[in-house]
Order: C-alpha cells, then structure tokens, then sequence
C-alpha cells in the first residue's frame, strides 16, 4: 500500500516478488534472499530495485554466530538507473536461547559498511531481535 502523502511518502504500492536460499554443513551457515521491488505505478520515477542479500555465519560454542553479510541492490529506471550500491555488516548472533514452551529468543547486532561509491547511507548500526517458535 502507498505510504505517506502525495509530498512525503511512496505514492504507490511496491509488489516485492523474493526467493530465499540456504545451506547449513556443520557449523557453518549460507543463507540469502534476491528479490525485485515493482512499483505498480511512476517507475519512470521511483524505478526498479533488483535486492540480494548473502549472510555467512559460523557457530561457536553452540549459541554464538559470527557472520559477514553481503547486502547489493541495482537500480533499474527512475532518476537513479544504473546506479548499484553494495554493504558489507560483520556481526555477532546469540541464540537461540528459551524463553517458555518452543518460545526462544535471539539477538545481535553489526556495523554496515558501504563499499561502493554510491550509497544511500554508510556506518550504519543494526539491532536484531527475534523470538522464534
């Protein structure tokens, strides 16, 4: 659904078609997600996004996960074709710990590095948390 106001905000939907992947051997962990952002109208505006997303995570001492994550989105039409912008986040995931029942929780958190020229944003940090059932 649109967001916002005509002069603030996303004037239309965005249909965000997604496929996830991953492969666990032992105790290291692939997993990610390419998907395409279709705004359903002005894609001559806002245009296109092409997002994958690539997490390599490796277990220690059963609760805690180093992980190096490849975050790429290509831009595809609107005032920004052609341009691409790539992030690297090093983190550290801790969980699952349990909470009540099959009620867990996990937490963790990085630092987001732009590695490309262009970016919408650089030294970013990411707060996760979660409580899978």
């Amino acid at each position: 659904m649109p967001t916002g106001t005509y002069s603030n905000g996303a004037r239309h939907a965005v249909i965000t078609p997604t496929i996830a992947y991953g492969k666990g051997i032992r105790d290291f962990d692939v997993q990610g997600t390419f998907g395409i952002g279709l705004p359903t109208g002005d894609t001559d505006i806002t245009g296109r996004t092409y997002a994958w997303n690539n997490t390599f995570q490796y277990r220690v001492f059963r609760k805690f996960w180093p992980e190096v994550e490849l975050n790429s989105s290509f831009i595809q039409d609107g005032k920004n074709d052609g341009k691409k912008q790539n992030f690297v986040t090093p983190g550290l995931v801790m969980g699952r710990f349990r909470l009540w029942g099959r009620v867990g929780f996990t937490f963790g958190g990085g630092f987001q590095i732009a590695t490309t020229h262009y970016h919408t944003s650089n030294h970013n940090g990411i707060l996760s948390i979660r409580f899978p059932f």
